[in-house]
C-alpha cells in the first residue's frame, strides 16, 4: 500500500516549482498549478497594460506578476488537499 505522502507526491503539485515557474514567468507560470488562475492572471495583466499606458502598464504588469507567485502557491497548496482526500476516500484512512 502506497502511503499518503507518496501519494500526494505522485498526484499533487510541488509548492516549490510552482513559486519556481511563477518568478520566471509571472502569470504563465500558473498554468502548472491552475490554468484557470493562469487565464485569470494573463487577462488581468493585459487589461492592466492596455488600460493604463506607458509607466502605468509597466506597474499594472509588474504588479499582476507579484500577485501570480502567491495564488500560484495557494493553487498548489489546494491541489495537494485534494489529494490527500482522495487518498482518504480511496484507503478509508
Amino acid at each position: 500500500m502506497i502511503s499518503k505522502q507518496e501519494y500526494v507526491k505522485l498526484n499533487g503539485k510541488s509548492r516549490t516549482v510552482s513559486l519556481i515557474l511563477t518568478i520566471f514567468f509571472g502569470p504563465i507560470g500558473l498554468i502548472y498549478s491552475s490554468w484557470k488562475g493562469a487565464v485569470a492572471m494573463i487577462l488581468v495583466l493585459v487589461g492592466l497594460s492596455v488600460s493604463t499606458a506607458g509607466i502605468g502598464g509597466v506597474i499594472g504588469a509588474f504588479i499582476a506578476w507579484l500577485v501570480s507567485m502567491p495564488v500560484g502557491d495557494h493553487c498548489a497548496e489546494k491541489a495537494n488537499m485534494k489529494a490527500e482526500a482522495e487518498y482518504r476516500i480511496r484507503t478509508g484512512r
